[in-house]
């Protein structure tokens, strides 16, 4: 007949069979309440992920204004995981689009033209750098007038150093999307009618060989 096993027969031994199952019941609840805390948090960022995917292009307008302020709100998660498109860019209102264009007058009186975005720019990521720069132009001159006029006299800076030119004059030209019924009747995405310009000014190198404004 197999032996039994042996009772404890002291109140220490007692108490250190009861701390070691004390012990692994303790040990059993903390790693159950991680398991069902950590199984939460990912259900919770599921929702809040599968939101800042979609929210972005629904937000758009027209939209919602609810969605607007939704996304508002949680812009903070689709900008840091670069889910933040630019899809008013595309749909379902593309809206106008803005370029630079730019008269450059040199020391001999002859005139540099340019446009910017360039569509013969190389590499080609030069020329959605420049397009996306472009694009700035009517929202900075929205926000604050003093800083579209530092942006306007950047880019002269920029033009005439690389023109070697001693004036130039910037013309912000908005391009406006030809309606359905104009491209139906034959008119072109193109057409010079739907280009209009807007003059920043006149820039030029002074005696201090800083660029002002004429």
């Amino acid at each position: 007949m197999p032996s039994s096993l042996p009772l404890p027969t002291s109140d220490d031994d007692r108490t250190n069979l009861s701390n070691i199952g004390g012990e692994n019941l303790s040990d059993q609840a903390i790693k159950k309440w991680c398991r069902r805390v950590g199984f939460g948090l990912v259900n919770v960022w599921l929702v809040i992920h599968l939101i800042g995917v979609f929210l972005p292009a629904f937000s758009i307008p027209p939209s919602p204004e609810i969605v607007r302020d939704l996304y508002w709100s949680l812009r903070f998660y689709p900008q840091a995981i670069y889910m933040d498109h630019g899809y008013h860019f595309f749909g379902p209102d593309p809206g106008d689009s803005t370029l630079l264009r730019f008269v450059a007058v040199q020391a001999d009186g002859t005139s540099v033209r340019g446009t910017y975005p360039n569509r013969n720019a190389f590499p080609r990521l030069r020329y959605h750098r420049h397009f996306m720069l472009t694009e700035a132009i009517p929202r900075v001159a929205s926000f604050d007038e003093g800083l579209g006029a530092l942006q306007a006299k950047t880019y002269a800076a920029r033009i005439l150093a690389s023109t070697n030119a001693e004036s130039v004059r910037l013309y912000r030209v908005t391009h406006r999307m030809t309606s359905i019924d104009r491209f139906l009747a034959g008119g072109r995405l193109d057409d010079p009618e739907t280009y209009f310009d807007e003059m920043l000014g006149t820039f030029a190198i002074d005696d201090e060989k800083s660029v002002v404004r004429r």
